[in-house]
């Protein structure tokens, strides 16, 4: 019973703040110098440390990939997401115990390598965009973090 509820808390808010960052991420309310962060990408990072198993982890990754279906977009790049983030979940293993660099490491790798297996020609000829990207959702996953671990806490 006790493990049920711990998994409820780290589930529900889970949800939650994809189902949010999705939301916000199909809206025009975030870009900046016309770029837009992955926010339900970058939340699943951040999520990585505190999903205790691959299970329930790729749950979530289909959850967000779902809500983003309902966006317009090229379903390769949705394909490129799911992919990625759950071989960034396995790399948790081998990362050092410090959450927080892990997920700035996490996102800013994460979101070279998503350019790089999605779209490489966009990443060869905008390298300041992809830098630019890579900060904002470095800053997003800083907001992110704080938030899980508020709510969820890094154990």
């Amino acid at each position: 019973m006790k493990n049920k509820i711990h998994l409820w808390r780290i589930y529900t808010p889970a949800v939650f703040l994809i189902a949010i960052s999705a939301f916000i991420q199909t809206t025009e309310l975030i870009p900046i110098f016309g770029i837009k962060p992955n926010l339900v990408f970058v939340s699943l990072i951040t999520l990585i440390p505190v999903t205790p198993h691959f299970f329930g982890y790729a749950l979530l990754t289909c959850f967000g990939a779902a809500l983003l279906r309902f966006s317009p977009g090229v379903e390769r790049e949705i394909i490129v997401l799911v992919l990625l983030a759950l071989t960034l979940f396995l790399l948790k293993k081998v990362l050092p115990g410090n959450h927080f660099l892990n997920m700035f490491f996490l996102v800013s790798i994460g979101t070279a390598l998503f350019y790089l297996i999605a779209d490489v020609g966009f990443l060869l000829h905008n390298p300041l965009i992809i830098l630019f990207e890579i900060a904002y959702n470095a800053v997003i996953g800083i907001l992110f973090y704080i938030v899980v671990e508020k709510f969820i806490a890094y154990g």
